[in-house]
């Protein structure tokens, strides 16, 4: 049964993320592995899998935070050398932030990342509409593959990322358009005002 947006923020508030994927349809998971990044190590562990494509919940540095990009980076070059298609998301110790990061490699092209970021204080929209395109029902069992679930979960992440961009360059020039003309017609009215009280004058 597809997803609604009131089951995916009770699973994403309460971290319960091999629960959401089993609603999703993909099959459950209990590997974990290992990762020692500059001395520190990073356990992380499946929760899910479709095809071979994982999905991983790394755990949070020893002061209980969620790694910083560069380490989360390193991270995800070692994680690639064990299971090539994957998404990992990085949890805090307290379970008040999370981040989702996808990297999409691009023959040719350097590697594209992208980085969802969420805490609990926050409408959990954004990553509702990249996640709950990640359904597969159970006739798709057969016949799916590691590529199709690979362009699936790439075609939701990076081009719903694309598509927010656009919206929000979109959005920011039209209200910088009415922004200037609020900001001429104030020029005007306040020249005008000085013209006539130098007239009084």
């Amino acid at each position: 049964m597809p997803l609604t947006k009131k089951q995916f923020a009770q699973y994403i508030r309460a971290f319960e993320f091999r629960e959401l994927f089993n609603h999703l349809g993909w099959n459950n998971d209990n590997t974990s592995q290992s990762i020692i990044v500059d001395c520190e190590t990073f356990i992380l562990r499946s929760v899910a899998v479709k095809s071979g494509f994982k999905i991983l919940v790394c755990a949070p540095d020893t002061n209980g935070q969620i790694p910083d990009y560069n380490i989360r980076k390193k991270i995800e070059n070692k994680i690639t050398k064990l299971f090539q298609e994957h998404l990992i998301i990085f949890t805090d110790a307290k379970e008040k932030e999370q981040v989702w990061q996808l990297v999409l490699k691009q023959t040719g092209k350097p590697s594209k990342v992208t980085d969802t970021r969420y805490a609990l204080h926050q409408d959990p929209e954004l990553l509702y509409q990249r996640v709950s395109g990640l359904f597969f029902e159970l006739d798709e069992e057969e016949n799916i593959t590691i590529v199709d679930v690979t362009k699936r979960v790439a075609d939701n992440f990076h081009q719903n990322a694309e598509k927010v961009t656009k919206q929000f360059t979109k959005s920011l020039k039209k209200n910088t358009c009415h922004f200037m003309l609020l900001l001429k017609g104030l020029t005007t009215i306040l020249t005008n005002g000085i013209r006539k009280e130098k007239r009084a004058m």
